[in-house]
């Protein structure tokens, strides 16, 4: 009934309006008749899961591109948050991940979890730039050492602790002229 389109339009404007809540932008939707053919909660859901990570990281850079064509910011926040896919007592029962990289430690709450890591890089003002989901045994570090971001010359990174790395701090100062603070 729904095209991909449509699909999209619908999480993005949960995304954007409604706190993620898809549910509340679902209903909205068609409350006005934007789109007609709605789909049920729960095939929506489905459908959003099915469009391809390709897609969606297209979607992402393109709307990182746009908020950097409005303003030229120099200043850049990193740092991590956990995923926690289920608690880590229970671990040993989930289907969905197996291994022990999935076990990481939030020091913020002092406990184990279950999971995946979020690693993001936000302009000053709180507009995403680049993120990475990591298993969550990953040091921020090493995430932000993948982390393909495009920042501009002369830029400043603050970051906490975790991502302390003098070498590499070094190299982003000399090759990429990006100061991690």
């Amino acid at each position: 009934k729904m095209n991909s389109a449509e699909i999209i339009t619908v999480a993005i404007v949960g995304a954007l309006y409604f706190g993620g809540n898809f549910s509340q932008a679902r209903n909205m939707l068609k409350s006005h008749h934007y789109i007609s053919n709605m789909l049920s909660e729960s095939r929506l859901n489905r459908r959003m899961h099915e469009i391809d990570v390709s897609v969606w990281q297209s979607i992402f850079q393109t709307i990182v591109y746009a908020f950097q064509q409005q303003e030229k910011n120099f200043e850049y926040l990193v740092d991590s948050m956990p995923i926690e896919v289920c608690m880590n007592v229970r671990s040993y029962r989930c289907k969905l991940l197996s291994g022990k990289e999935f076990i990481g430690f939030c020091k913020a709450k002092k406990k184990f979890y279950y999971g995946f890591k979020l690693h993001m890089i936000t302009a000053s003002n709180g507009r995403p730039i680049e993120f990475i989901i990591t298993p969550a045994s990953t040091a921020d570090v090493t995430a932000l050492k993948i982390m393909e971001a495009s920042l501009p010359f002369g830029s400043i990174v603050y970051s906490d602790k975790a991502y302390t790395n003098y070498a590499f701090e070094d190299y982003m100062a000399e090759f990429e002229q990006i100061r991690l603070i």
